[in-house]
Parts: C-alpha cells; sequence; structure tokens
C-alpha cells in the first residue's frame, strides 16, 4: 500500500490581534491650563514620550500532539490561505510552527473642554508590537532526538529564523514611524472627549500599519521559500525513510 507523503511542515497561518487602550490624566480638565481652552483652537501638538516594547522570544517546544492532531489542525486553520497547490499530495504534518503576532497600543494625555467641543493632547505613545506566542510542535510518534526528529526539528526552526527575522526588520520601521509621530505630537478635538481620545489612537494606529505589513509580507516570502515540494520530498525520505514507517505503524 502507498502511503501519502508526508511534510515536516510549513507554519500555521499566522494569528493576528490588534489591543487599544487610552489613559487620561486624573481630573484631566483642570490640568489643560484655562487661557489655553480659551483660545479659539485646541492646544497645539506637543511632543510625546514613545514607549516601544519589541517581542521576539525563542519557541517553545511542544512533542506531545500527535502527526494526526497536526494535520487537522493545519487543515482546519489553513482554509481560505494560499499556499503551492503542489503540497496538496502532502498531507501528514511531522511539525508545525505556530504563532501569535500583534501590536497592541494606547495613548496618554490630558483632555479638557475648548467651548463645546472637547480637546485631547497626547503626552505618551505606547506600542507593544511582535510574537506574543511562539511554538514548535514536533509530532509525538518521532522519538525525541532521534534522526527524523533532528531533521523535523531543523526544518521548523528555520521557520522560526523567518518570523524572528521579520520582526526585526519590521521593528526597525515602527521605532522610526512612531518617533516620528511622538516628535510632532498628536493634539485632537471632538464633540465629546471619548471622540477626541478616539482620533489620537487613530493617528498612532496608522503609525504602526507600515510595520504591521512589512513583517507579515516578509514572513509569507520567507515561509514560502522554505516550503518547497522539493524540501518536502526530501524530508519525507529523509533518516531512511523514518518518516514512512512512522505513518504505517500509526494507520493514519
Amino acid at each position: 500500500m502507498r502511503f501519502p507523503s508526508a511534510c515536516p511542515c510549513c507554519p500555521l497561518p499566522r494569528r493576528r490581534f490588534l489591543a487599544e487602550g487610552l489613559t487620561l490624566a486624573a481630573a484631566a480638565a483642570a490640568l489643560v491650563p484655562a487661557p489655553v481652552l480659551a483660545q479659539a483652537a485646541c492646544p497645539a501638538p506637543r511632543p510625546a514620550r514613545p514607549t516601544i516594547e519589541i517581542l521576539n522570544p525563542e519557541p517553545l517546544v511542544d512533542g506531545t500532539q500527535s502527526m494526526r492532531w497536526l494535520s487537522d489542525r493545519l487543515r482546519r486553520n489553513a482554509r481560505g490561505w494560499q499556499r503551492d497547490p503542489r503540497l496538496d499530495r502532502f498531507i501528514h504534518a511531522m511539525g508545525l510552527t505556530a504563532t501569535e503576532w500583534g501590536t497592541e497600543i494606547s495613548v496618554a494625555g490630558i483632555a479638557g473642554p475648548r467651548d463645546e467641543r472637547q480637546c485631547f493632547v497626547a503626552t505618551e505613545l505606547r506600542v507593544r508590537f511582535g510574537l506574543h506566542a511562539h511554538l514548535v510542535f514536533v509530532a509525538s510518534e518521532i522519538p525525541r532526538g532521534s534522526c527524523l526528529w533532528r531533521d523535523v526539528y531543523a526544518h521548523e526552526l528555520r521557520h522560526v529564523g523567518v518570523n524572528r527575522e521579520a520582526i526585526r526588520a519590521a521593528a526597525a520601521l515602527l521605532s522610526a514611524d512612531v518617533e516620528s509621530l511622538a516628535r510632532q505630537g498628536i493634539s485632537t478635538e471632538g464633540p465629546t472627549a471619548e471622540a477626541a481620545q478616539q482620533a489620537a489612537l487613530v493617528r498612532l494606529r496608522a503609525a504602526v500599519r507600515r510595520a504591521e505589513q512589512a513583517f507579515d509580507q516578509r514572513a509569507t516570502r520567507g515561509h514560502a521559500s522554505i516550503d518547497t515540494p522539493e524540501e518536502y520530498d526530501r524530508a519525507s525520505r529523509a533518516c531512511g525513510g523514518e518518516a514512512q514507517r512512522i505513518l504505517r505503524s500509526a494507520r493514519i
């Protein structure tokens, strides 16, 4: 009986999230000088303090999940995900790399009324960007430390390297963009205090977008360069065909 080939395998589609928040100084209205509020316009922007944290951890390794579990998870999470159709014949995952990445942003500042409008002036821009979770799976059927385990793990570490390098490159863009915005400062207004504060957050969100797009594009290209039919063919024959023996014994 012929068994479908196994793959080392490709990374799961990267989960992304965005968290946002606002911090107002206590008794904020009292902190904006009355002469300023009496002007016809909100206060001019003033330089804000940028606080940037980059998350780029080494991965954790999980060897407790079966090849069936990894294969099912890959299929479940890959719906709607573009990948090379030549890889469709490799249906059994021996390993996976999973990430959760995203950006948390918040703006601290002072607010107060100006006529019937509300003003908000940012004093600090806070950004937390990067990999919030980084996990490498190697199928539990593969004995840890064996030839095949080392081969699968080495393949997944290439994906880890792509993720971490993409974060480093994106972090440079993010720092430049956020620091530039901080030097310019943010002063917004709206019909309510909440609307003025949200307008400031929109400005910061726009400043991090270039870095997010750069990370996603760089990581996608890097992973595609690793997961090729040639690499999967090599991996399925590695270590004297150990993967095929495991597939037969596991009956999957």
